[in-house]
């Protein structure tokens, strides 16, 4: 549930700011296309500001998730595929999304099979960071600032 996940990270979000996870202006964002992020903008927003920044963080998970997906099927890849080639996949991670291990070893195989796999996989990597760049635009230049700070702090935090 995202309000748990953010009240434990509230701490750090305290220490480093978490305004950016509670922008507005997300509400604004075009979502044709993207029906989990359409349906998270219809939600209001919280008035806890643990909450808020759950929402925030919900919202720009689903935005991404969409945008990345349609970016896969646009440069000829299936989620599998995608899995396979991503460093952080392989078959750990279809194992964990409930592939059955001969499954995963047949995708596996089937994606390895394709010469260009690695290729598309970065050119949808790529297409995804664009896509994201302009949500970002639609935050005020204090916000996108704050994000990367944020996010680069918590990502050091231990």
């Amino acid at each position: 549930m995202p309000v748990e996940i953010a009240r434990e990270i509230r701490p750090a979000v305290q220490k480093y700011g978490g305004a950016f996870m509670t922008s507005p202006e997300l509400a604004e964002v075009e979502a044709s296309g993207l029906a989990l992020f359409a349906g998270r903008q219809q939600v209001s927003w919280p008035a806890d500001p643990v909450a808020r920044i759950g929402h925030g963080l919900m919202l720009l998970r689903e935005y991404r998730g969409g945008l990345h997906f349609a970016v896969l099927r646009a440069v000829g890849l299936t989620v599998p595929e995608a899995v396979v080639t991503d460093p952080e996949g392989g078959r750990a991670r279809l194992l964990r999304t409930a592939c059955s291990p001969e499954t995963t070893d047949e995708l596996i195989a089937r994606a390895r099979r394709r010469p260009d796999l690695e290729a598309r996989w970065r050119r949808a990597e790529s297409l995804t960071d664009e896509q994201m760049g302009e949500l970002l635009e639609v935050l005020s230049a204090a916000h996108r600032d704050a994000l990367v700070r944020s996010l680069a702090d918590l990502g050091r935090e231990e």
